[in-house]
C-alpha cells in the first residue's frame, strides 16, 4: 500500500478479512484490515467495493467502543461517498449526452443559425463527446467551435472552445490554451481568465503569471 501497489493488496486483504470475520478476539485487527481494503479499492476506483469494506470497518469499531478509529473510518467512509456522487453523477451526464454525442460534427454545425449559436452547440457537441471518451471526435468539435467563435467575436465562446480542443487534443494545448488566455487578458475577463488557468493546470501547460489588469505579465 505505501508503495501505491493497491491492485496487489486486494487479493491479501480480502483474505484477511474473511479469516478474521469469525476471530472474536481479533475484532480490532479486523477493523484495521478492512479499513486498509477499502482504501486499497477506493485508490483503484471501486468505490461500491470500497463502501462494504468501510461499513464492514465501522460496525466493528463501533462494537468496539473505538471512537479515535471510528472517526478515522467515518472520514474514510465520506471520502467514498465522494467518489460514489461522482460515479452518479458521471453516469447521468453520460445519459443526458448520449443523444447529442451519436450526432456527427456536421449535424451539430448545421443546427446552428448563426456562428455564434453554431460555436455554442459544437461546444456542447465537443463536451458530449468528452463524455462519452471520444477524444478524437471532441477535438475536430471543438476545432470548428473556433472557427466560428472567432467569426462571431463573442470571447466567452472564443475561449471555451479553445479550453475544450485543449481537454480533447493535448497536442493542441499549449497553444490553444495561450490564445484563450490572450483573448481573455484583452477582454479583462477575470472569470475567463481563471478558467484558462484552471485548464493549464490540468493540462500541464504553464502560461505567463498574471498580475492584474493594470500590470504585464511575467512571461
Amino acid at each position: 500500500m505505501r508503495e501505491g501497489r493497491h491492485a496487489e493488496a486486494i487479493a491479501p486483504l480480502e483474505d484477511a478479512v474473511e479469516a478474521l470475520a469469525g476471530q472474536a478476539d481479533l475484532r480490532d485487527v479486523l477493523a484495521r484490515a478492512a479499513s486498509v481494503l477499502a482504501q486499497a479499492k477506493l485508490a483503484l476506483g471501486d468505490a461500491a467495493g470500497a463502501r462494504t469494506a468501510a461499513h464492514l470497518a465501522m460496525r466493528t469499531a463501533r462494537e468496539l467502543g473505538d471512537s479515535e478509529g471510528l472517526a478515522e473510518i467515518r472520514a474514510l467512509d465520506e471520502q467514498v461517498a465522494a467518489a460514489l456522487d461522482r460515479e452518479k453523477r458521471a453516469a447521468l451526464a453520460r445519459a443526458r449526452s448520449a443523444d447529442l454525442a451519436a450526432r456527427t460534427t456536421e449535424e451539430v454545425e448545421a443546427m446552428g443559425a448563426s456562428p455564434l449559436a453554431r460555436a455554442d452547440a459544437l461546444l456542447k457537441h465537443a463536451n458530449a463527446l468528452q463524455t462519452h471518451d471520444r477524444p478524437a471526435d471532441a477535438a475536430l468539435s471543438a476545432a470548428r467551435a473556433v472557427v466560428h467563435a472567432d467569426a462571431a467575436g463573442s470571447v466567452r465562446e472564443q475561449v471555451l472552445a479553445r479550453i475544450a480542443l485543449a481537454e480533447s487534443a493535448r497536442d493542441r494545448a499549449e497553444a490553444a490554451l495561450h490564445e484563450a488566455l490572450a483573448i481573455a487578458d484583452r477582454a479583462d475577463e477575470t472569470t475567463l481568465i481563471g478558467l484558462v488557468a484552471r485548464a493549464a493546470e490540468l493540462a500541464g501547460v504553464d502560461l505567463p503569471r498574471q498580475y492584474g489588469p493594470t500590470m504585464k505579465a511575467e512571461t
